[in-house]
């Protein structure tokens, strides 16, 4: 199968979460273009119940194709060895087992050439686990599927783009986690994301602050003196237009402004509240470095309500667009 450039796949990602449910229901959205045709990669029994449960009109064309109301998408089945239902709204092996090959059949896909874009549903960390992967989240499976060592995650709101320098840390790790090689790497990333998918000729970077105020001149903390601004001082002489450390409580708003192209963010739940609060629902997970362009929801498997029907699938028609766009806008070199 060789559909060429503008191809996307979309995995359906845990098949116990709400994954299935927002790729069917993004699908059927009238507002996306349509000339898109995706590859939807997941199990038949996924598919085929979430064809079931939640489209509202479908047919199957072939083995490998279908119509959703109006849009036709090709599918790829991934053969594992569970066999049976796997339960709703709970974390299983199963699940997890699923979900990775899910995502190895969809990375596989790219890599020899037949999708420009991976867009994900989101899968579960503790049924990764129960399936003997040992990654803290989808974005490191993904890097080491494609080798890649130098990565990050960028949220993208409606205003703010926020880079992570740290992930799925607990808080009381995030600072013995910092590096200025670390934060440098994310501020080139970023960099170099902004003029290569978003159109910024000369990228403004914002680096925040770890600490209240800055660290105060030492009073609340040294990060910002020992780690953080020499990384970025290091950016500076490289020619990227950084600046920082900035308090995070000034810097967001600012960002929200549109005063930056984007914000270097030290740890998760920095990074990924601003973009949240103005774009709850329709936030975009973007990851850097990867040899493709992959984007994802900017919510989780949502167990409490998976299989009720109530799912929002905003974020993934969001992801959609966003996925569309850069691989329509990016810039070879």
């Amino acid at each position: 199968m060789r559909l060429g450039d503008g191809t996307i796949a979309m995995t359906l990602g845990d098949p116990s979460g709400i994954g299935p449910e927002v790729t069917i229901k993004a699908l059927e959205d009238p507002e996306l273009p349509v000339d898109f045709h995706p590859i939807v990669v997941g199990s038949r029994g996924t598919l085929m119940d979430a064809l079931e449960r939640w489209a509202r009109d479908f047919r199957q064309i072939s083995d490998k194709k279908f119509l959703l109301s109006e849009r036709s998408f090709y599918f790829v089945d991934v053969a594992t060895e569970i066999t049976g239902s796997i339960p709703v709204g709970k974390v299983s092996r199963e699940g997890g087992i699923v979900a990775s090959e899910t995502t190895r059949k969809a990375v596989n896909l790219a890599k020899n050439g037949v999708v420009q874009a991976i867009v994900t549903a989101p899968v579960n960390k503790k049924s990764f686990h129960l399936a003997g992967l040992r990654y803290p989240g989808q974005t490191e499976f993904l890097a080491e599927l494609t080798g890649t060592s130098s990565f990050a995650m960028m949220l993208i709101g409606k205003n703010i783009r926020s880079t992570l320098v740290t992930t799925h840390l607990p808080i009381s790790e995030v600072s013995k986690n910092l590096t200025s090689s670390a934060i440098l790497e994310k501020i080139e990333l970023t960099d170099r994301a902004l003029y290569r998918f978003f159109g910024c000729d000369n990228p403004k970077i914002a680096v925040a602050a770890l600490n209240p105020h800055a660290g105060d001149e030492g009073c609340f903390g040294y990060e910002e003196e020992r780690i953080i601004s020499p990384a970025i001082d290091s950016a500076r002489a490289r020619h990227i237009d950084a600046i920082g450390p900035l308090p995070a409580d000034s810097l967001f708003p600012k960002a929200a402004q549109g005063k930056f192209d984007a914000v270097v963010a030290m740890y998760h739940d920095q990074g990924i509240i601003p973009v949240k609060l103005e774009a709850f629902g329709s936030g975009v997970n973007m990851t850097l470095g990867l040899p493709f362009v992959r984007v994802s929801v900017d919510h989780g498997t949502a167990y409490d309500i998976a299989g009720k029907g109530v799912a929002d699938s905003s974020s993934m028609t969001a992801a959609i667009r966003t996925a569309l766009a850069l691989i329509k806008d990016i810039r070879l070199k």
